[in-house]
């Protein structure tokens, strides 16, 4: 209830990917979160950051293991990592035009209706406003697709999206 009720209800529904600091240029951590709506053995990952001629962050390019704070299943919805799945991790992959692959030694299991996390280190691009991001979960048999936005600038810093002003005024003007 009450504000601290609204500010833990999950983010707008067509962002896939949240900075922690959505400053334009910051050193942050983006989470990226997907759910499949069918179970599926994944065998890689690609966060595409250059969809649609958007701008990839200033550090995909250079993008490593070391980078990775989270990745993982959370079966439970509570938006931590239940199952970690880092130490699976064979080989990345990063281009100049803002595509990350991470490939795993074996399959990973990713349930239905599970969310499969990843947080990263990563330095934003110096632009504001929404920019288009795809994620693959490429499977042994199936495919998993989400596609949705990552928000940079003063709308990305808070839950309650864009024209939402939490500084209140008094009504004769003064801060209270």
């Amino acid at each position: 209830g009450g504000l601290g009720g609204v500010l833990e209800s999950p983010a707008p529904a067509r962002n896939l990917v949240y900075p922690a600091d959505s400053a334009p240029g910051a050193q942050t951590t983006h989470t990226m979160q997907t759910t499949p709506t069918d179970s599926l053995s994944m065998r890689s990952l690609t966060i595409d950051y250059g969809v649609d001629d958007s701008t990839p962050p200033a550090s995909v390019h250079q993008f490593s293991r070391s980078d990775i704070e989270a990745i993982g299943v959370d079966e439970t919805g509570d938006g931590y990592v239940d199952r970690s799945v880092g130490i699976a991790i064979q080989n990345v992959r990063t281009s100049t035009d803002g595509r990350v692959t991470l490939t795993f030694d074996r399959s990973i299991t990713v349930s239905e209706n599970h969310t499969f996390l990843l947080a990263s280190a990563t330095q934003n691009p110096d632009v504001t406003g929404a920019e288009d991001v795809s994620v693959t979960l490429h499977g042994d048999q199936t495919t998993h697709r989400d596609r949705g936005t990552v928000l940079y600038g003063p709308a990305g810093q808070g839950t309650l999206g864009y024209g939402v002003d939490l500084r209140p005024t008094a009504a004769d003007g003064d801060a209270p």
